[in-house]
This record gives structure tokens, C-alpha cells and sequence, in this order.
């Protein structure tokens, strides 16, 4: 089987967006499938599309019906991917890249096996975290932010199950990019 998705996993603020839209304006067969979230729109959501924000009544609604190929619950919000939207990019013979949390890496490779390859991008060091969140969402309560650096350290432990992982040094994203275009370079 030919890869078919690529999934960018790793800790909150890491830069995995970042990284994605950079992928995409280098590669025009790669699209981005939107995030559902119960999370709260923000300005950056609606110029991106990268995420669908819906109330918690649908959301519940969709892991009911079986639509949500992934989802889970962070920091009191829903976020999950739909089937359906897999397969119509696979319609339109478009590969895949997409962020993902990091525990749902099983999920993927139960439903992908090898059309999945897994990146995941960690920090250079964990300090950087709670800079970064305090730069780019200075309305984040410190609560907040401790909260983001327990679950990080947590899913730090995840990285040796992904395929690549790679390191995205503080002040130098485009290393972490480049690294990234390499390896769907070798499997487009």
C-alpha cells in the first residue's frame, strides 16, 4: 500500500501547525483535514480552516454515530477527525497530513497500517513550553499552562512509537520543517 496520510503528533505548542501549513505550500497532492473541537473559535481557526469548532451536543452527537475516526478530550475541550473527510480527500486523490493527538497514534495505524507514517515533533526543551504559550495565547491562565506542561512531559514518553521524530529548535523552525519535507519528499 502507498502512503496515504501523514500525521504530525507532539505537545501542545510545539510548533506542529507551524509545520503543516509550511509542508502544504510545498507540496500541491497534500491536503489538511480540519480538527472538530468544542474549543472556542478563535481568529487564527477561521483564516487556516484547519479547525471546524462545533457545539459539545454535536460533537458527543458524532462519536455516537461512529463518525470520528479519532477524538479525544484536552484541557476540558473535544477535538476529532471525521472518517468521512479521509475519504474524500482519498476521492480526489489527495494525500493526507494532519495533526493528531498524541495517544490516538494506535487508532491511525489500526486504520492506515502502511499508507501511515508518523511524525513526531518534540521540543528542544520543555521550558520553551510555557514561553510560547504565554507568547502566542497570552489570555492562558498559568493553571492552564502547568496543566499543559504535566500532559507534555506525558506525552514526550510517546515519541519512540512514531516513525520519525523530530526536534524543533527554539528560534529555528525551519529546520524542523525542512526535516519534516524531507521525509514526505521519500514517500510522495
Amino acid at each position: 500500500m502507498s502512503v496515504k496520510v501523514f500525521i504530525v503528533a507532539g505537545p501542545s505548542g510545539v510548533g506542529k501547525n507551524h509545520i503543516i501549513r509550511e509542508v502544504l505550500e510545498k507540496f500541491s497532492s497534500l491536503t489538511i483535514l480540519p480538527t472538530y473541537t468544542t474549543r472556542p473559535a478563535r481568529e487564527d481557526d477561521k483564516e487556516s480552516k484547519s479547525r471546524i469548532c462545533v457545539e459539545e451536543k454535536d460533537f458527543l452527537e458524532m462519536i455516537r454515530r461512529g463518525e470520528l475516526l479519532e477524538w479525544s478530550q484536552y484541557c476540558e475541550f473535544y477535538y476529532g477527525k471525521k472518517k468521512s473527510d479521509f475519504d474524500d480527500a482519498f476521492a480526489k486523490r489527495k494525500k493526507v497530513i494532519t495533526d493528531i493527538d498524541v495517544q490516538g497514534l494506535h487508532l491511525y495505524k489500526d486504520h492506515f497500517g502502511s499508507g501511515l507514517i508518523s511524525i513526531f515533533v518534540t521540543y528542544e526543551d520543555l521550558k520553551f513550553l510555557s514561553d510560547r504559550i504565554r507568547k502566542n495565547r497570552p489570555d492562558t491562565s498559568e493553571e492552564d499552562i502547568q496543566n499543559r506542561l504535566e500532559r507534555a512531559k506525558v506525552e514526550m514518553l510517546e515519541k519512540e512509537k512514531y516513525d520519525y521524530c523530530i526536534v524543533n529548535i527554539e528560534g529555528k523552525p525551519e529546520i524542523a520543517v525542512k526535516k519534516v519535507i524531507e521525509i514526505v519528499e521519500k514517500y510522495m
